[in-house]
């Protein structure tokens, strides 16, 4: 009688492989996240738009997973989350640092739509 599970036919290693595999691209794909938010912040000061409370509550729920998987020693899930602290307190940071300021649009951004005829 087959199996039901595809799964239990695969050897361990193999089984492992793939899904640690499947975690460490999870790590990648997850932290390239961080990087287009992070550039704009620190290209423009601009943060309006940016919830300091959910970045803080990314913040806190990452280093929750980080002692989470420190405690089970798995790399992939220390790795990740190490990065993932990292980048939420360095944005939950820009947001507190710049949250209300004053800034100058940049060039051909500007606030004031066009009038035509003028």
């Amino acid at each position: 009688m087959p199996s039901a599970c595809y799964l239990s036919q695969i050897p361990s290693w193999r089984t492992r492989l793939t899904f640690e595999a499947v975690g460490w691209l999870a790590v990648v794909l997850t932290q390239v996240f961080y990087i287009p938010n992070t550039l704009r912040i620190l290209r423009t000061r601009d943060v309006r738009g940016y919830s300091l409370l959910g970045w803080l509550l990314l913040f806190l729920g990452l280093a929750c997973y980080l002692v989470y998987f420190a405690s089970r020693g798995d790399p992939v899930g220390i790795v990740a989350n190490a990065f993932g602290v990292f980048g939420a307190g360095f944005t939950a940071f820009c947001i507190w640092l710049w949250r209300g300021r004053d800034f100058a649009p940049e060039p051909g951004n500007s606030p004031v739509p066009a009038v035509p005829g003028q």
